[in-house]
């Protein structure tokens, strides 16, 4: 069962996902090849989505030789607001779940070994 659809509804499935891994870890500096490597996409997925996200104040962006880093900016007004809409988001997943990737259709990995009470 998909259960971020709501959160799907408001932004794109890159968007999504790389909201989610860097609101819910809002001190993690995310190396691109890192977060693409979490998201299992292509770095060259996420460029676009890091420069609006950037651009717009949501993301930071740290230069360090040749190796850029983002994370969330914890000073942006619209934090609170997206970090609490992906935790609520987050906290309708089934029992048993502890946490899903957020992820386009059909890749929607549990964390949990064990399956949900629903499909045992």
């Amino acid at each position: 069962m998909r259960t971020n659809g709501m959160i799907d509804t408001l932004f794109p499935a890159v968007r999504t996902e790389v909201l989610s891994a860097t609101m819910l870890q809002p001190e993690h500096w995310w190396f691109m090849a890192e977060l693409a490597r979490h998201l299992e996409i292509t770095p060259s997925s996420l460029q676009r989505e890091l420069e609006s996200l950037v651009s717009s104040e949501i993301l930071l962006r740290r230069q360090d030789e040749r190796r850029t880093y983002f994370k969330a900016n914890t000073d942006s007004p619209l934090f609170p607001e997206l970090k609490g809409m992906i935790e609520r988001t987050a906290r309708i997943m089934p029992p048993g779940v502890s946490r899903m990737k957020f992820a386009r259709p059909g890749r929607i990995h549990p964390v949990s070994s064990s399956p949900p009470p629903c499909c045992r």
